[in-house]
């Protein structure tokens, strides 16, 4: 019985996750400008994630995320790249690694 409880008790808690994700070897002339245009796409038409923020820290592409679904980051990292290349006429070769994902408390 004390199992049950507990389960259940674990489904009704929402559980969130803030992924990182770093973006490097995009030229830097869209950088900026592609920061703003990926942090809007995420708000308006990504809507299962929040506080997200995309900045140019002059070399790379930093994106922050929270959601109640990817404990792992790679559907977040599919996204970002779903992005960049929607956004980056041109991106050349550019490499995305996960920074960091972690349950938030």
């Amino acid at each position: 019985m004390r199992f049950l409880q507990k389960s259940c008790i674990e489904a009704l808690v929402k559980r969130m996750y803030e992924v990182i994700l770093v973006c490097e070897g995009l030229p830097a002339a869209v950088g900026q400008e592609v920061g703003r245009d990926i942090a809007k796409e995420f708000a308006d038409n990504r809507t299962w994630h929040s506080k997200v923020s995309c900045d140019w820290d002059g070399n790379r592409l930093v994106l922050r995320s929270e959601n109640d679904f990817d404990a792992d980051g790679r559907a977040t990292f599919d996204e970002f790249s779903d992005s960049i290349f929607a956004y980056v006429a041109d991106p050349g070769e550019f490499k995305i690694t996960t920074k960091s994902v972690r349950m938030l408390p």
